[in-house]
């Protein structure tokens, strides 16, 4: 999950927290 996408965007905002 580690691309360029719109939704993983939020997604990795998630992990990062």
């Amino acid at each position: 999950t580690f691309q360029l996408a719109p939704e993983d965007s939020q997604l990795l905002v998630v992990e990062m927290k």
